[in-house]
């Protein structure tokens, strides 16, 4: 499970964009990863009442529809 934190500089930008919406969304979805949560967190932040829900997202390193 990747670990890898926001830097100062994502945090700022995660918040920024927050900051920008007007109203709630309709679902707030992260997947289990530390840096999506964390991007996450100003959203949920300011929107307490927004439902949340973490996937089983994760990522992958290919593109060949083969696989």
């Amino acid at each position: 499970m990747a670990t890898i934190a926001l830097t100062e500089r994502d945090h700022e930008q995660a918040r920024a964009i927050t900051a920008n919406w007007v109203e709630a969304p309709a679902l707030i979805v992260t997947s289990p990863y530390t840096r999506t949560r964390q991007t996450a967190a100003p959203t949920i932040a300011r929107f307490p009442d927004a439902p949340v829900k973490t996937w089983p997202i994760e990522e992958f390193t290919y593109l060949q529809p083969a696989r």
